[in-house]
């Protein structure tokens, strides 16, 4: 009886994977969406090392994935291998945060819904925000759009509703609102159209109903309100 079990036990370590191999894909087949080892039903649980490195649970990818870039040296006699992306999964499905190294070495972060879409990417250059910061709706549509630059906003940054269309759109300059700022209804007709300059109100400032409708008009000169006026023309100051 006790020669059963050994042998037993025996048999059944021989058939899993060795962890001092090393896989790579070539070494992978897919079937209806699982990895497998080639000529294996067993779905594959192991780290692989290849272009991409991480590891498969139960033929799913789950945990950190690491890709490389491989390529040879300027003279030809080195081979170099470079970082250019490291991702999340659980149970094969994105998760958590992305990384990207671009070609300027600037780097992109991405984080993702539970649901596989993408929920925000960052951009960052010389670990300071520099470029775009885009956030986007459990679904897939684009929330909101901002340009950085040197760890400020600046130029136009745009929100939108769930619909898709446009929410605000708002100019910026070194962080603060300057320029022409505008809302919008969920019908797309301007609710607010003013200007800015240095982060305060400056200049003529109009309301409109959801409607487009005009209701009135406040002047301000360097965030101080001047005077407002309405439909019928009186002025308030």
């Amino acid at each position: 009886m006790r020669k059963i079990l050994i042998i037993t036990v025996f048999i059944s370590l021989l058939s899993l994977p060795s962890w001092s191999e090393t896989f790579t894909f070539n070494d992978l087949v897919t079937r209806n969406n699982l990895y497998y080892k080639k000529f294996s039903d067993i779905p594959f649980t192991v780290e692989i090392s290849s272009k991409e490195s991480g590891t498969f649970k139960k033929g799913k990818k789950d945990g950190k994935w690491i890709i490389y870039h491989n390529f040879i040296s300027e003279d030809g006699r080195k081979s170099l291998r470079q970082l250019i992306e490291k991702d999340n999964f659980k149970d094969g499905r994105p998760d958590g945060f992305w990384e990207f190294i671009n070609k300027d070495s600037s780097l992109t972060i991405e984080e993702k819904w539970r649901n596989g879409h993408l929920r925000e990417r960052i951009t960052f250059k010389d670990g300071i925000l520099d470029g775009v910061w885009e956030n986007y709706w459990d679904y897939g549509q684009l929330k909101s759009k901002y340009n950085y630059k040197d760890g400020e906003r600046d130029g136009i940054g745009e929100g939108y509703y769930t619909t898709g269309k446009l929410f605000y759109k708002v100019t910026y300059k070194r962080g603060k609102k300057d320029g022409l700022m505008e809302y919008y209804s969920p019908n797309g007709k301007v609710v607010f159209r003013g200007t800015f300059k240095r982060g305060k109100e400056n200049g003529l400032l109009y309301y409109y109903t959801r409607d487009g409708v005009f209701q009135k008009t406040e002047s301000w000169k360097n965030g101080i309100k001047q005077f407002e006026y309405y439909t019928n023309d009186e002025i308030f100051e």
